[in-house]
């Protein structure tokens, strides 16, 4: 299998750098690079949204952002700069009159792009035709929204909501809340349909759980980015310090130095158990701090909404 790794390494002492890796996995896990992104670009860490010619990011200065297949830039698309709103007070004022702050996952449905703007606490909608955001909305109670999906008619939004319990927002295509789920966990990450039931990372405590709380998949680290396919799971691993304890629940594990090996899990899904761990520190040459995004990119990636007339994620990288 093929898959998109969205990521960054620390590189010069705490000075982190974004990029992004294509990799291919045989079915002995055994990896092999294929291709790594030019580093320091922050568009690409937390992965497109794509149809069969354009790949749709978001950057903070730049507005929306269309790429070719090879994700170089084709047309950037400024946006309405966030200026503050009383219904979303909690904003970091650095954020204020930026296009986007912390843009984290995008999401395409139909001739929109959904965009978890993670700084400004919203979701914002952009139209393809018109080159126009049609909606931004913050959630009552909930900051820093994360990741989303669309899964049976539904759009489905994580918020972190940083050090409180996080919460999972249901909502219609226009953004109007239907309803909202609380407590799925600490520093909660994506949400995808595993075998009819819902299922997020629950980061914080190392677990992926089921958003109704009876089944959870000890992967022991931060899990964040998920792919899928009939067989396996496959999951991004981020680096832990063990003294770090700012979520309830966080388990402190003695890692090597301090400091454990972010990679990918590999979970069997008719076992639910952990077959393999893929530790990338070898085939890139250095260790990886956050993995922000896992995608597949040689078939359907069943934890990601493809449109019917989609391919699998279309970056044309595979061979290079």
């Amino acid at each position: 299998m093929k898959l998109f790794i969205g990521t960054n390494y620390t590189y010069k002492g705490d000075h982190q750098v974004p990029q992004f890796y294509i990799v291919d996995i045989n079915e002995l896990f055994d990896v092999r690079l294929l291709h790594a992104s030019n580093k320091g670009n922050r568009m690409m860490q937390w992965g497109f949204a794509w149809d069969r010619d354009t790949l749709y990011s978001a950057h903070r200065r730049k507005g929306v952002v269309e790429c070719d297949n090879k994700a170089n830039i084709k047309a950037e698309y400024e946006v309405e700069k966030f200026e503050g709103s009383e219904a979303n007070p909690t904003v970091d004022p650095i954020h204020i009159g930026a296009m986007f702050a912390a843009p984290h996952q995008r999401l395409k449905v139909g001739r929109k792009i959904y965009i978890a703007d993670s700084g400004h606490n919203e979701v914002v909608v952009f139209d393809i035709d018109t080159k126009e955001l049609v909606a931004r909305k913050a959630f009552e109670g909930c900051v820093w929204v994360n990741t989303l999906n669309y899964i049976d008619g539904y759009l489905y939004i994580v918020a972190h909501n940083m050090g409180q319990p996080s919460a999972l927002i249901k909502t219609d295509l226009d953004l109007n809340v239907i309803e909202t789920i609380e407590n799925i966990g600490y520093a909660a990450h994506n949400v995808w349909s595993m075998d009819g039931d819902l299922w997020t990372c629950d980061s914080s405590r190392g677990y992926l759980s089921s958003i109704d709380g009876t089944q959870e998949i000890d992967v022991g680290e931060f899990p964040r980015g998920v792919a899928m396919n009939e067989d396996y799971l496959i999951v991004g691993i981020t680096q832990q310090r063990n003294s770090i304890t700012t979520y309830p629940g966080r388990r402190s594990t003695p890692f090597e130095n301090g400091i454990s090996n972010g990679g990918l899990a590999v979970i069997n899904r008719r076992t639910l158990e952990v077959e393999k761990f893929i530790d990338l520190q070898d085939l890139l040459g250095h260790n990886i701090v956050n993995v922000f995004e896992v995608r597949l990119m040689d078939e359907r990636d069943l934890a990601a909404h493809l449109d019917d007339d989609n391919t699998p994620f279309s970056l044309d990288l595979l061979h290079e």
